[in-house]
């Protein structure tokens, strides 16, 4: 039998008993795109909005795409009714929320386009930096969805880099990287500065201190300045053999990885004419008591602080401090004074030494004028010492207490030789010939340094004794000195490095490698 059925004013026959009767309901779909304002189009119709929308339509079959100028449109096939969808996951992401008529979609699309990316120079390896997954050699075209990606660039010969390239418009479309080309970076500094440079042999444009970017090989460095003797240094960067006098120069490794960062330091010396009044005086230096000739003398001296020691029969013994800078004149005359019946006093010798050197001395609060090492010759009495030197910590006394148990403390006692020192950090050597005693004072500085990686949150060991120092960045106190440490960090490569703590250098800081 044939029934006519009227539904929504359409009519349908059916000659079956059954009928099965849809009645048409809506569902809320809500469409966004990266990036946004992609135009919308369903069932091939383009829509009055663009992306992001959210929307009611009937629950059917639909046709669903995705164009937006500068990318490659993407399409999905959505059955809103039946649930029955077509998309491919790789540009699209779906989330259904609720069931039947109170059913809602959220469709993500993700467009993407092909862009150029090149290094200059060419021929560079590119790396997703998540990953270590190799991409190709530049320059190269390839597809990526909008979003943002990071990526490594090695070329032997170039510093590696990393970088970020962010597809969200029509104008991303074109990526140029710059390498840079690995070398030594060197930094000069001289006592006093201002001197010219000579690289091999040709003066340089600047003078010190003054910070260069070398290529890895052979350099002959000379500084020079008026009124001061000329010094010359031999460094390879390509094997690191380096030629140098180390009572002149200090050269100091900053950072010895891809690229390798050094400070290079010349103290100059000039030549005095030092005379005294009245002439043929014995002159010596005092620290080390070397004698360095009869006056009227010519001596060559370093930049800085001399003590010298002047002696001459009815002359009082004269000790004074010659300080060599740019002012300081070519010729010296010093006075002596005939001396007077005085009663005898009883002075030690104590040699006063630190760790690093170039402390200044501090004797019962006074600044001595006295730098590290030296040698001076002190009543029998009680001393409290202290030591200063830029970027550590003070260590010593500034009074005299045989009780105080603080840390660095320096009590001596010449006349009981009973002494209060925080071995810790002060070390003491008596020599007594019979007649007399000597002493040796030896106080190590420490301070405070900072250790980082990149990545952060590395574990840090003492590696000798395996001691934990903490995790990356850290702070510790150290005395100076060299210490052997020991870096880890998973998915990273072990370091295994030293550092000294002598050098003006607080922050170390090591990159670290992914396996």
């Amino acid at each position: 039998m044939e029934r006519e059925i009227v539904i929504n004013r359409k009519k349908i026959r059916a000659k079956s008993g059954t009928v099965e009767i849809i009645i048409p309901f809506e569902i809320k779909l809500e469409i966004e795109s990266i990036p946004e304002s992609a135009d919308i189009y369903i069932n091939s119709e383009k829509k009055s909005f663009v992306t992001p929308i959210i929307m009611s339509l009937e629950a059917k079959m639909y046709n669903i795409k995705l164009a937006k100028e500068g990318f490659e449109p993407i399409e999905c096939s959505m059955d809103l009714f039946y649930e029955k969808n077509n998309i491919d996951v790789n540009y699209w992401k779906l989330e259904t929320k609720g069931q039947g008529e109170k059913k809602s979609y959220k469709l993500m699309g993700i467009l993407e386009k092909e862009v150029s990316i090149e290094t200059n120079p060419t021929g560079a390896k590119l790396f997703i930096a998540e990953t270590g997954q190799f991409i190709g050699n530049t320059p190269l075209n390839i597809k990526l969805k909008a979003g943002e990606y990071r990526f490594n660039i090695t070329k032997e010969g170039y510093k590696s880099v990393e970088r970020k390239i962010e597809i969200k418009s029509k104008d991303d479309k074109k990526f140029v990287i710059n390498l840079r080309k690995l070398g030594v970076k060197l930094e000069i500094n001289s006592n006093p500065d201002g001197a010219a440079i000579t690289i091999n042999g040709e003066k340089i444009n600047q003078k010190t201190p003054a910070v260069l970017d070398l290529e890895t090989k052979v350099y002959t460095i000379r500084l020079l300045k008026d009124n001061f003797s000329s010094i010359r240094c031999n460094l390879d960067f390509s094997e690191g053999k380096h030629n140098f006098d180390k009572s002149y120069w200090n050269f100091e490794v900053i950072k010895q990885d891809e690229e390798k960062s050094y400070k290079l330091f010349g103290t100059l010396e000039k030549e005095i004419n030092l005379n005294t009044n009245p002439s043929s005086a014995k002159v010596y230096f005092a620290d080390s008591d070397e004698y360095i000739g009869t006056t009227p003398v010519k001596v060559k001296l370093k930049t800085g602080t001399h003590r010298i020691r002047i002696s001459k029969t009815k002359y009082e013994t004269l000790n004074t401090n010659i300080e060599i800078n740019n002012k300081t004149e070519n010729s010296i005359l010093l006075n002596l004074k005939l001396t007077s019946s005085k009663p005898i006093v009883v002075k030690n010798k104590v040699e006063i030494d630190s760790k690093p050197k170039g402390a200044i001395i501090y004797i019962n609060g006074k600044n001595s004028g006295l730098i590290t090492p030296t040698s001076i010759l002190l009543e029998q009495k009680q001393y409290a010492i202290k030591l200063s030197k830029e970027n550590f910590m003070d260590i010593g006394s500034n009074k005299v207490d045989d009780t105080s148990v603080d840390k660095g403390r320096c009590n001596i006692d010449l006349s009981e030789s009973k002494h209060n020192l925080d071995r810790n950090l002060w070390s003491m050597e008596v020599s007594d010939s019979g007649k007399e005693k000597n002493y040796k004072l030896l106080g190590i500085l420490e301070k405070e340094i900072s250790i980082e990686t990149k990545p952060s949150d590395a574990k840090i060991y003492f590696a000798d004794n395996d001691q934990y120092v903490g995790n990356s960045p850290v702070k510790i106190k150290l005395k100076a000195g060299t210490y052997r440490l020991q870096i880890i960090k998973a998915k990273y490569k072990p370091i295994l490095t030293n550092i000294n703590t002598e050098g003006v250098n607080s922050n170390f800081v090591f990159e670290l490698k992914s396996f």
